[in-house]
């Protein structure tokens, strides 16, 4: 008689105790490297191999879980744009008139005002709407809105 139905019940009991207690998954790696190790109990490999099944399943699956969970949960490395830069694309009005060659030119964009520049040195009249294509330094680049 093998230690399989052993190592099932513990499993078992270890996976109902993460379900209802923790959520660092600690004791469900535990819990599955039990199950792993009644697989191979069931197939009458000895202790000792058991237990190395045992370890090594609880180890790898420390170690790699979190890196797989990550794909999962927060998928794409693609950055949130912030500060300054989270601008792009936001549409403001002209509050003076935007002359690259006079370096004038201001816009309200959500209820601030910034330096602007236009994006093709096209002058932009004063109550033009417009769109922010970028930023370099502390002036936004914009372009006419055409509507």
């Amino acid at each position: 008689m093998g230690y399989w139905w052993i190592w099932i019940i513990v499993g078992i009991i270890l996976i109902i105790i993460e379900i209802l207690t923790s959520v660092e998954m600690d004791t469900l790696y535990f819990g599955i490297g039990c199950i792993i190790a009644a697989i191979v109990a069931f197939f009458g490999l000895n202790l000792l191999i058991q237990l190395l099944s045992f370890a090594f399943s609880v180890i790898i699956l420390r170690f790699t879980s979190h890196v797989i969970a990550g794909k999962f949960l927060y998928g794409s490395k693609e950055e949130t744009e912030t500060n300054i830069h989270a601008i792009k694309g936001k549409r403001g009005i002209v509050t003076q008139k935007i002359d690259n060659l006079r370096f004038t030119g201001r816009v309200k964009i959500g209820g601030e005002y910034w330096k602007a520049k236009s994006y093709n040195d096209e002058i932009i009249e004063e109550d033009s709407p417009v769109i922010v294509v970028g930023v370099e330094g502390n002036k936004v680049v914009v372009k006419k809105e055409r509507r």
